[in-house]
């Protein structure tokens, strides 16, 4: 996807696919290890309230540059 066509295009084009590729690998990682937590990882050493708020830090910081992304392309 390109979004810039300015000088120094190139370079943020490349800083705009790093910056999705890391909200989309990071959303999806911290998804999976949360809804498979097979060895209560999450369960042992955080009480419910921090697990909602990863949960809603994820769904508002990450889905929202994810989001972000998939309406620019």
């Amino acid at each position: 996807m390109e979004i810039f066509t300015i000088k120094n295009a190139v370079f943020y084009n490349d800083f705009c696919r790093e910056v999705e590729l890391y909200a989309e690998s990071t959303y999806n990682e911290i998804t999976a290890s949360i809804v498979n937590d097979s060895n209560n990882f999450y369960k042992h050493f955080f009480d419910a309230e921090e697990i909602e708020t990863l949960i809603l830090i994820n769904k508002a910081l990450f889905q929202n540059i994810r989001g972000f992304f998939h309406f620019v392309a």
